[in-house]
């Protein structure tokens, strides 16, 4: 599947086009609430286009956490702005639901001669598109950002867009195109949010809003090693597939059907032809494969198969180094002020 360089896109698509076109929508994006994800307590929908619906959102649901007036005094101009909308963990027992907040940061660039260009945009072939100097930001940080609000446009996008340690950041401009810029799940920093509960709520974001395209860059990882490469081969699709992304764009000329071609040659892999392989080259690693081959259920007969199971035990593993048995019972056992801390 290419090696551990490969940048991986997928894209997924929301359509429009009353209940029909929302329910397709849903089913598109692998739409189904994970219990404990945090979400809206009463989300609003919507049937117009992602630029009046994000505006609606803001207004009737944010609280402005950012300057009223714009600072305009020499170098240091600024004209974005950031709110915050409340989320809920809806499967909490407690009767004060704890909570967090998601910071949605409209950034506005002023064209001043200057043309401005999205990389992310550029890599996914939309070339085509209008420019847009509206975009937002939605940011589930891990702590409580600081802003100096008095540094100027740049030295508060950079301090905001450019830190690596958010939960969850995606953008998505205003012509309802956009990109999932970072999760970062248990491995990634997070307490309590796995990444399926981070998936889950920018689906929901994305959904709510009717975004129209987004993108994804896959570099995720699994115990520091290439989690596309490993999911490929255990179940022939990205992790980001099961929210309904596709194939967008490989590298190195590589096309979607020749992606598909090695995932499942890796998948349906003879596992006994994989370990005479490593027998011939002196490779030390058949006693590791043995203790995986164990256990309940029919030994594994391909690399798939033995991959899936590892990756089993290491999710295992993981929750069980996390204590993780359901995150509303870790909120109801006094740790609320934790929550509020880190998330």
């Amino acid at each position: 599947v290419h090696g551990p360089v490969c940048l991986w896109w997928a894209r997924c698509v929301v359509p429009r086009g009353g209940r029909e076109g929302e329910r397709r929508g849903a089913a598109a994006m692998g739409r189904n609430p994970k219990k404990g994800s945090p979400w809206m307590e009463d989300p609003p929908k919507y049937a117009g286009p992602f630029r009046t619906n994000v505006k609606d959102l803001i207004k009737r649901y944010g609280t402005l956490r950012s300057p009223l007036t714009s600072s305009k005094s020499g170098s240091n101009q600024l004209y974005s702005r950031m709110w915050t909308v409340p989320l809920s963990f809806t499967e909490s027992s407690s009767k004060q639901k704890p909570s967090l907040l998601l910071y949605i940061f409209e950034q506005r660039m002023v064209l001043d001669g200057d043309v401005v260009i999205c990389d992310n945009c550029r890599v996914a072939g939309w070339n085509s598109h209008p420019v847009c100097n509206q975009t937002y930001h939605f940011i589930l940080p891990i702590s409580k950002p600081e802003i100096n609000w008095r540094a100027g446009e740049v030295a508060v996008q950079t301090s905001i867009l450019d830190n690596q340690t958010h939960l969850l950041h995606g953008a998505l401009h205003i012509n309802g195109f956009g990109h999932l810029l970072r999760v970062n799940g248990y491995e990634g920093g997070s307490l309590n949010l796995s990444g399926r509960h981070l998936m889950e709520l920018w689906t929901n974001i994305c959904t709510m809003l009717k975004a129209r395209v987004v993108t994804v860059e896959d570099v995720s990882q699994k115990s520091g090693l290439p989690y596309r490469l490993l999911h490929a081969a255990s179940q022939k699709t990205t992790w980001y597939g099961k929210w309904g992304y596709s194939f967008c764009r490989g590298p190195f000329g590589i096309n979607e059907a020749a992606w598909k071609a090695a995932a499942s040659a890796l998948n349906k892999f003879p596992l006994q032809t994989f370990k005479s392989e490593l027998s011939k080259r002196s490779i030390q690693f058949l006693p590791c494969l043995a203790q995986y081959e164990e256990g309940k259920g029919p030994k594994p007969r391909t690399l798939g198969e033995l991959v899936l199971r590892v990756l089993q035990r290491v999710n295992m593993k993981l929750m069980s180094s996390k204590g993780k048995t359901g995150l509303t019972h870790r909120v109801n056992q006094s740790v609320k002020s934790k929550v509020k801390q880190n998330l």
